[in-house]
C-alpha cells in the first residue's frame, strides 16, 4: 500500500479517536488516578516544584515522568492539562497506526487493514483507558519504537525510544530489557561498538536520572509502587489468578492463533537458533513483567490499564502470525477475533472458578456514557469536589484524585499514602488528626463492609455500608449525627490501632492501606468530640466528617448538582 493511503487511513483514525475523546469530556471526567497527575501537572506548572499541595513536601505521586513533564511543559504555555492529554494520545496513536501498516499490513488488502484498525480501537486496556486521561497510548507508542528500532537495528532510534520509554513509566524499565538482546544479536559485527556506546549512553542517562529522582524525592521508589506492595504477595497462585482475570476471551482467542500460526509454521519463523533464543528471552520477561506486577495491590485498574503493553504485545504477535497464513485462514481469523474483540469477557475466570460474574472491558462500552444519567461525572466524589471549588480547607482523605484535583484551594493529606511520604511509611493515628486538626476528613468505607462471603479479620472494624444504604432512617444525601451512625453500622469491639504496615504470609491482602486508612479513621473519631457529624450521599460508599466549629452546610449543595462534564464545567467557569 503506498504511503499516502497509509498516512489517510492513519489520518481517518487518528481523528474519530481525537473527535470521540474531546466529546466524552463534555459527558463524563478523567478518572480518579488520572486527577491525581493532573494536579501535580498543574501545580508543578505554577510552582515549578513537583508537589502534591503547593509549598508542600515533594512527593512523587505521579510514576508517569515524562508524560507527566510534557503536560506540564503545554499547561505551562497555556493548554488545559485534559486537552493536552488527549492531542498527545492522539498524535501517539496516528504515528503507531503508521508503524502498523509499514511493517505488518503491508500485504494486506483494504478490508483486513481496517478491520485489524478496529480491533485495535476496541482493546480497552490501551485505548479505553487513554481516553480517560491515561498515558497508555503514548507509552505502548514509545515502547513500540523502541522495539521496532532494535529489530530494525537503527541504533540512535533504539537509544532514544528506550530512554524515553524508560522514563515515562517505572515498568518501562523491564519491557525495555528485550531489546538489549534482539539489539545485540541482529547488528552486525561491525555496528557492535554502536551498540555498546548506545546501551552506555541508556545505563548512564538512567543512572543519572536514579540518582536526580532520589536525591529529589528522598525516596527509593515512586510511593504508588510502595504501598502497592503493602498487602500485596508473592506467589504462583496469585499470579495465576491474575492470569486468569487477563485471559478474557479476546486475549485467549488471540493467543491460540498465534500458537497455531507458530507450530504450523515454525521453520518459517524461526529461521535459526537466534530467532528462537530471541523470542524465549522476550516471553521470559514478559512471564517475569505479569509476575512482578501480579505482586502488588493493583486498585483502580480501569479497563484493566496496567495490562496494556501486555495486550499490545499479544496483539503484535498476533499479527505477525497472520502473515504466514492463507487468505482463506485469515478471514476465518480475523472473523474469530472480531466477535471476541466485541464480547472481551472474562471467560477463564468463569470457567475455572465460582465466579460466574461477567466483565468485559473493550472500548466501545464509553459510548454508554453519552446516554447514562448517572456514571462518572454523576458521583459524589465529583459532585462534592465541585462544592469545595471556592473554598480553602485543610481536608483528610483517601480518594486523591477528584477532591484534590476540583478543590484546587485546599490542602490535602493523603492518608492511603500514595501522595504523602508519612503515609507510605506508616498508617495514619489520632495524634495525626490532632496535628493536622483538619477540616474535612473523608474515608472509603466500602472495603470495611465485611459479609457472609468476605469475613471480617480481627485486626479490622466492620463498617455496615449495605445496611446503611438500605436504611430509611438515614437521607440518601446529607449529613446525620455521628454517634448514631456509629452506634448503628460500626462493629469494632477489640480492634485496636494499627500502628504499623505489616506483611503476613497468610491474608497479606487485609493489610493493604485502603483497609488500615478508614479502620484507624474510625477508631479514633469513636470519641473525638471534634467531629460529630457525618455527610453521605448513599450513591457511593464514602463518608464525611466535619469539624464541628465551623458551617459546613453547603456541602448539601452537593445533593442537587446535575451532571456535567470535564469541558463543560471548564466552559461554564471561564465564562
Amino acid at each position: 500500500m503506498k504511503n499516502i493511503h497509509i498516512h489517510k487511513i492513519a489520518i481517518f483514525f487518528t481523528i474519530i479517536y481525537f473527535v470521540i475523546s474531546i466529546s466524552l469530556m463534555f459527558f463524563t471526567y478523567p478518572h480518579e488516578d488520572a486527577l491525581i497527575l493532573f494536579r501535580y501537572v498543574e501545580n508543578f506548572s505554577s510552582s515549578g516544584e513537583i508537589v502534591f499541595n503547593i509549598n508542600g513536601e515533594k512527593t512523587e505521586g505521579a510514576t508517569d515522568f515524562l508524560w507527566f513533564l510534557i503536560l506540564s511543559i503545554f499547561n505551562f504555555l497555556g493548554l488545559n492539562v485534559v486537552f493536552s492529554s488527549i492531542l498527545i494520545n492522539s498524535i501517539s496513536l496516528f504515528f503507531i497506526i503508521n508503524s502498523l501498516q509499514q511493517f505488518f499490513l503491508k500485504k494486506e488488502n483494504f478490508f483486513s487493514i481496517i478491520t485489524i484498525i478496529l480491533i485495535l480501537l476496541n482493546i480497552g486496556p490501551i485505548i479505553g483507558s487513554s481516553l480517560f486521561g491515561f498515558s497508555s497510548i503514548f507509552f505502548i507508542f514509545l515502547g513500540f519504537n523502541c522495539y521496532l528500532s532494535a529489530i530494525n537495528k537503527k541504533l540512535i532510534s533504539w537509544t532514544i525510544f528506550s530512554i524515553l520509554f524508560c522514563l515515562t513509566r517505572p515498568e518501562g524499565v523491564f519491557i525495555f530489557l528485550p531489546t538489549i538482546f534482539i539489539t545485540y544479536f541482529l547488528c552486525s559485527h561491525e555496528d557492535k561498538f554502536r551498540f555498546y556506546k548506545s546501551f552506555f549512553i541508556i545505563t548512564v542517562t538512567g543512572i543519572f536520572y536514579f540518582i536526580w529522582r532520589y536525591l529529589y524525592f528522598d525516596s527509593l521508589l515512586p510511593l504508588p509502587l510502595i504501598v502497592k506492595s503493602i498487602g500485596g504477595e508473592t506467589s504462583i497462585i496469585r499470579m495465576a489468578a491474575i492470569g486468569t482475570t487477563i485471559l478474557n476471551s479476546f486475549l485467549l482467542s488471540l493467543i491460540i492463533v498465534i500458537f497455531y500460526s507458530f507450530l504450523k509454521n515454525f521453520k518459517k519463523i524461526f529461521i535459526n537458533n537466534n530467532i528462537i533464543l530471541l523470542f524465549l528471552i522476550t516471553v521470559f520477561c514478559w512471564i517475569i513483567f505479569l509476575f512482578l506486577l501480579s505482586r502488588g495491590v493493583l486498585t483502580q485498574n480501569i479497563y484493566d490499564r496496567y495490562f496494556a503493553t501486555f495486550y499490545f504485545f499479544i496483539f503484535i504477535v498476533f499479527l505477525y502470525s497472520l502473515k504466514y497464513m492463507h487468505n482463506f485462514e485469515k478471514i476465518i481469523v480475523l472473523l474469530i477475533v472480531v466477535v471476541t474483540s466485541i464480547d472481551s469477557s472474562n471467560i477463564t475466570t468463569r470457567l475455572l472458578t465460582n465466579n460466574d460474574r461477567i466483565l468485559s472491558n473493550p472500548t466501545y462500552h464509553i459510548f454508554k456514557i453519552y446516554k447514562n444519567t448517572n456514571g462518572w461525572s454523576d458521583h459524589p466524589l465529583i459532585r462534592i469536589g465541585k462544592t469545595l471549588r471556592q473554598e480553602k480547607l485543610t481536608i483528610i482523605l483517601t480518594e486523591a484524585g477528584a477532591i484534590p484535583y476540583l478543590s484546587k484551594k485546599s490542602i490535602i493529606y493523603d492518608i492511603i499514602g500514595l501522595n504523602s511520604n508519612i503515609f507510605s511509611k506508616r498508617p495514619v493515628n489520632c495524634k495525626d488528626i490532632s496535628n493536622i486538626s483538619p477540616d474535612i476528613i473523608e474515608i472509603d468505607v466500602g472495603p470495611l463492609n465485611w459479609n457472609s462471603d468476605k469475613p471480617r479479620p480481627e485486626h479490622l472494624v466492620r463498617f455496615d455500608w449495605s445496611s446503611f444504604s438500605k436504611s430509611k432512617k438515614y437521607s440518601d444525601c446529607g449529613f446525620h449525627p455521628k454517634s448514631e451512625i456509629f452506634e448503628d453500622f460500626l462493629h469494632q469491639k477489640e480492634v485496636k490501632l494499627i500502628k504499623r504496615h505489616k506483611q503476613t504470609k497468610m491474608n497479606n491482602e487485609n493489610n493493604m492501606t485502603t483497609l488500615t486508612a478508614p479502620n484507624n479513621i474510625l477508631i479514633c473519631l469513636l470519641k473525638n468530640e471534634n467531629y460529630e457529624r457525618i455527610f453521605t450521599n448513599k450513591k457511593s460508599d464514602q463518608i464525611y466528617f466535619v469539624k464541628k466549629d465551623k458551617n459546613f452546610d453547603f456541602l448539601n449543595n452537593s445533593c442537587n448538582i446535575s451532571k456535567s462534564g470535564y469541558f463543560e464545567d471548564l466552559i461554564r467557569i471561564n465564562n
